[in-house]
């Protein structure tokens, strides 16, 4: 399915969702803060991605260190997504995306087929890109707002709680999905408040499973099998 983040991120949903669901592998450095030697400066003397010790950061680092770090110099999860749209000048891309469609359309066929379709896939996207920009632009949107920060909740009403006979209770399954969200994110709270000795790997799974389970109710059946009332 097409994704808007993605395509104003120019990005595969694979990338994107590496980020979501907080894969440390797929994490996003953010600008560093601080004048001092980071790790963010270190990395430039190599290339970073080839490096066996990039599965290693999280497991260095205590809750509390981690997310200094992590404050710091990298991002994960939603916010890592909303970093980056953040930072997107709408008409510098809609400046590029004509000019790289442009300079596909003068090249002609190849009389490669792959590669030919490769340009043209290319040049869709390119389109795409262009008329999305278009309508953020035009509409004053601005695209970190696709990222939700405040979970809207359902009133009481649409999603009741009755009593039948024998004193059950009956309850919508919405009711089990904000469930859910609560106790993940509360067990997550409690990791970053409370602990001060577990890893930061630890952190970053329970984030995961905060965003799947925003991700079900959003979306029930996205993860697997949905629920039905």
């Amino acid at each position: 399915l097409p994704s808007y983040i993605a395509n104003l991120l120019d990005k595969s949903l694979k990338e994107l969702e590496g980020l979501v669901y907080c894969d440390y592998l797929n994490f996003s450095f953010a600008k560093p803060i601080t004048k001092k030697t980071t790790f963010l400066r270190l990395r430039g003397s190599f290339e970073y991605e080839i490096q066996s010790w990039k599965y290693s950061i999280p497991l260095f680092f205590t809750t509390q260190g981690f997310d200094t770090f992590r404050n710091r110099e990298i991002s994960t999860g939603a916010v890592a997504i909303r970093e980056q749209l953040a930072d997107l000048d709408l008409r510098i891309i809609l400046e590029n995306s004509l000019v790289e469609w442009k300079e596909l359309g003068e090249e002609g066929p190849t009389g490669n087929e792959w590669e030919d379709r490769k340009v043209g896939r290319r040049k869709d996207f390119l389109v795409r890109r262009m008329e999305l920009t278009k309508h953020f632009i035009r509409t004053n949107i601005e695209p970190e707002w696709m990222v939700l920060f405040l979970l809207p909740v359902l009133p009481p009403e649409l999603r009741p709680i009755i009593q039948i006979d024998g004193g059950k209770l009956m309850s919508s399954d919405i009711n089990e999905l904000y469930r859910r969200v609560i106790y993940r994110n509360n067990t997550l709270t409690d990791l970053l408040t409370t602990s001060r000795s577990t890893p930061g790997e630890l952190v970053m799974c329970q984030e995961k499973l905060v965003q799947e389970a925003v991700d079900t109710l959003l979306d029930n059946g996205i993860r697997g099998q949905p629920m039905k009332d």
